[in-house]
């Protein structure tokens, strides 16, 4: 005996519709504009609330500092909903940890370059400073002349020279500075 059953199978619109893709895309909308509407009455709430209770006013008696704390609160629990509700909306989307991941590595790569550019004058400056300390051609108490300045060297440390003039300004050299210029010590 053969079946005569008929599968009717969606096509065309109602097929992307119906998808899982579809319906997930439509309920990602649906969180990320609630969440949006509820951050932003969320903010709203709080400024009100705390301009009822005068909050400004109590934190400048209480600290001496003018600050505009209600906004602050308000602002911070509309960004705090608002990044809830993108998170959310990428689970509901699935691209979730993608984002995450991504976003954990340029926290990371903007940290290494803050780092790197932290340190460049850093090293070169220890370097020399080790360098200085080491050959004791310049010690302190020295009078010197360092390009256009002339003083007394007051302290030597590992990254920068101390030297007062005659006119009893201090004045920091960097040790990199020392060791690239042409100095002339003076006697005493």
């Amino acid at each position: 005996m053969a079946d005569n059953t008929a599968i009717i199978e969606p096509t065309g619109y109602l097929d992307w519709l119906f998808s899982n893709t579809a319906s997930r895309i439509v309920v990602a909308f649906i969180i990320m504009l609630l969440g949006f509407i509820l951050g932003k009455f969320l903010g709203k709430v709080i400024t009100k609330s705390l301009r009822e209770i005068e909050a400004n006013k109590l934190v400048r008696n209480a600290t001496g500092i003018k600050v505009d704390i209600e906004t602050i609160l308000g602002s911070l629990a509309s960004y705090i909903t608002y990044s809830l509700t993108l998170l959310a909306t990428l689970d509901q989307v699935g691209l979730k940890n993608i984002v995450l991941y991504m976003l954990v590595a340029a926290i990371l790569a903007i940290l290494i370059i803050t780092f790197i550019l932290s340190v460049k004058d850093l090293i070169p400056n220890l370097v020399s400073g080790i360098y200085i300390l080491r050959k004791k051609k310049i010690k302190e108490n020295d009078k010197i002349r360092l390009d256009n300045i002339e003083g007394k060297v007051v302290h030597i440390g590992l990254i920068q020279m101390q030297l007062i003039t005659d006119k009893n300004d201090m004045i920091y050299v960097p040790n990199s500075t020392v060791v690239k210029s042409k100095i002339e010590i003076k006697p005493k």
